[in-house]
Formats: structure tokens, sequence, C-alpha cells
């Protein structure tokens, strides 16, 4: 699908990156079809009666599962969006027809699933922590035989596109000509490595929120939930919940065991925020007389700091891009004196970094991985940027470092001594 709208596209001469109101309207439009699906599925087939205050705070809770700061990095993805927009759509489509369980509903949902991971392998989290947490309020918490059954299904049909995403992942490349992106750890060493991040996401949000403030979240819906059932001595729904609930939350990571690389990014992590929707859900719809009143602040007063943290984290974005052109236009002119004073016309850019890369600039404050890194510290990156900023097109000569840049070390860009010429080529070493 995706290439045949990149065919479309260059038919129609319509770039993708530069025109980037296009993928972000199609990434909005995603969001709210989705964010509008799960309500109306909730709504019709889980929880029927409901206040109209409370029917108003579910519809706001549902909006942390695509309004997040994780959610951020797909719109810095601009010439991708359009996947992630029909992926996220298809996943939720999936948990609405396994929510509404007539002839064929699982065979329809399975298949939705199969197409959306597909297109992008995190999703299949989604629709898990989803579809059993709103299977768990559908069927009142209770473990009935007719709820476990349910819940089976659901396992089984993210185990079957799961084992289906990992064969296409490997017989897919061969059968286009490239090498698959296989893995080089055990499932083992991503097991370890998944243990090991755990207070990134659940304490410090990747350093994207303040610290703490979704696991207080968290835990203040947990203990609203089942201290009720605890002074009731509701064992069975305790016990039914703490269980779907622990699955779900180890569900965050699943793709992550399965990964090709070592390498926790925001926009393989939204389905964090789909679990905390989900608790937030759970928490409103139990909650009674004050604790209502307590939970809807407290879950007002979080989507509040999502859409403030959305904003600075684009705003450190709009900053990013302005130090990599400055850096683009520094490359480009120095292009221009040497072409000038030489003869040369400088067709290719090498690049390299000194003995301590910085990923992200000084100035940028709210950063993780690849969301909000510097363009200028990448070599896929660089000669595209350049192009990109200043219209010059360069080849990419690949990772070369010439010994003028041996044992150099930078703390910031400095033009005289970053940028060296050899016949056609122009070195760019990164600090």
């Amino acid at each position: 699908m995706f290439m045949i709208l990149i065919k479309l596209c260059l038919a129609w001469k319509f770039d993708l990156v530069r025109q980037q109101w296009a993928g972000t309207l199609l990434l909005i439009f995603g969001c709210i079809v989705s964010h509008l699906l799960l309500y109306t599925a909730v709504r019709r087939y889980a929880c029927k009666q409901l206040s109209r205050k409370k029917a108003v705070m579910l519809f706001c809770c549902l909006a942390m599962a695509f309004c997040n700061p994780f959610m951020i990095e797909w719109f810095q993805y601009v010439e991708i969006a359009p996947i992630y927009a029909v992926c996220i759509c298809l996943t939720v489509f999936g948990t609405v027809l396994l929510l509404r369980n007539k002839r064929g509903d699982w065979l329809a949902a399975l298949l939705c699933l199969l197409i959306a991971v597909t297109g992008y392998q995190v999703v299949i989290a989604v629709f898990l922590i989803l579809s059993a947490v709103f299977l768990l309020i559908k069927y009142d918490y209770l473990p009935t035989w007719k709820a476990f059954l349910e819940m089976v299904r659901c396992v089984a049909i993210t185990g079957i596109a799961g084992v289906t995403s990992l064969l296409w992942a490997r017989w897919l490349p061969v059968k286009m000509g490239i090498a698959p992106r296989l893995s080089d750890s055990s499932m083992l060493d991503n097991l370890r490595y998944v243990f090991s991040i755990q207070p990134k996401v659940w304490k410090n949000t990747l350093n994207l929120l303040p610290k703490g403030i979704v696991a207080g979240f968290l835990l203040f819906c947990i203990v609203l939930t089942l201290i009720p059932l605890i002074i009731k001595k509701d064992w069975k729904r305790v016990l039914w919940i703490g269980f779907v609930l622990i699955g779900c939350a180890a569900t965050v990571f699943l793709p992550h065991a399965v990964s090709s690389e070592h390498w926790l990014t925001a926009r393989a992590s939204v389905q964090f925020f789909s679990f905390a929707a989900g608790m937030a859900a759970i928490a409103i719809l139990r909650a009674e007389k004050m604790r209502t009143y307590m939970i809807d602040f407290v879950a007002l007063a979080l989507l509040a700091v999502f859409l403030l943290y959305n904003n600075l984290i684009t705003l450190d974005q709009q900053r990013n891009n302005q130090y990599d052109q400055e850096e683009c236009n520094a490359i480009a002119q120095a292009i221009e004196h040497y072409e000038t004073d030489t003869g040369i016309v400088v067709t290719g850019i090498a690049f390299c970094t000194d003995m301590q890369p910085h990923y992200s600039y000084p100035e940028i404050r709210w950063h993780w991985a690849e969301l909000n890194m510097r363009a200028m510290i990448v070599e896929w990156g660089v000669h595209d940027v350049v192009t990109f900023y200043t219209g010059k097109p360069l080849a990419n000569r690949g990772a070369i470092k010439p010994p003028v840049f041996e044992d150099q070390d930078w703390n910031g860009f400095d033009p005289s001594g970053q940028i060296y010429f050899e016949g056609d080529t122009v070195y760019f070493c990164a600090y």
C-alpha cells in the first residue's frame, strides 16, 4: 500500500517530505478515527449504561492512547506517518470487532491485525492491551468461562499475527533481494535488556514527562480500583483484574523481546500509553461517589500535562531543525568557496564523528533516542538533510574519517575545523 502511495506521489510530483502537512494530517486523522472507533465500541459493547459525566471522562481518558509524548515522534517521521495512520486504525478496528463478537468477527479481527503488523509490528501490543482491558470491562471483571475463552481468543489472534510478522520479516526481504533484518542477540539477551529499561519507561517515561507522574497516576488507578474490592473481599475480581493487568503491562515490551536491536524508541513504545488509557478507563468506570471526582480531576490534569509536553517537545524539534539548517548552510557556503577557489565541483559528502559525538544539541531539553536527535550526527542522514535545506544534491560517500580528523574532539560546531575537502568530496566531522 505504501509503495503504491509513493508511486502515485512520484507521478504527481508530490514530495511527502517537503509537503509535510499531508503526512501530518493523515496521522491526525488516523488518531481521531481510532479514538472515535474505540470509544464508540466500548460504549456499545462493553459498558452501555453510563452517566453523561462518566461517558465524557471515558472519552477523555481514551485520548491518552492517541495523544501523548511518545506519539510525537511519529509526527517527526512525516514521510512514513501514513503507514502508522493506517496501522493504528486497522488495529483499533480489530479490537472493535473482537468486542462486538459476532459470527466471523474474530477472523476479520485477525485479518486487520495481520495487515497492521505487516506495516508496523509494535501495533500488535496496542491490540492486545486494548482488547484485554475492554474484554475485562465487558464481562464485569469476573473470570467467567466465557470471559476466559474471549481472553484466550484475543491472545491467540495476537500470537498468530506475531508469528506471521516474524516470518514476513525473514522471508519478504529475501524475495525483494535485500538482506533480512535479523537479530544478532538471543531472546534471553532481549529479555535482559527489557528488564534493564523498566525504570526508564515506568518512572521516567523516557525523560519526556515529569519524573514519576505517569507511574503515580497508574498506582492511583490501581488503588482506586482494587481497594474497594479488597474491602468487600471480592477476591475473584481482584485476582482476575490483577492477572489481566500484569499481562497487559508485560505486553508493553512484547515487541522489544523479539527486536533485532537493543534500541528503545518512543515511537516503538506508544503502547505504554494504551495501557495508561486502559487503566484510567477501569478506574473511572469502577469509581463511585467521591472517588469519581478524584479520578476525574487527576485524569484531566494528566491529559493537560500530555498536551503541554507534546508542544514543548515539538518546539524543541523546531529548534533542532533550525540548528541543523545552520550547519547545512555553513557546509554549503564552504563548498561554494572551495568550488570558486579550485574550480572543482563537489558532488559527494563523506561523514564521520569526533571522539565523543553529541547526539542532541545542548539547548534541546526533550529528547530520547531518535526523538529530537541531531540530523547532522547520523551517516545516513547528512547528505539528505544538506540537500533538503540547501538544494545542493550530494551523493553519500559513506563513513570515512580522514587523518586530519583523528583524535579531534569538539563541544560545538566549528566550520573551519570540521569541514575538509579532497577532490570532489567534502568531508564533514560532526561533534
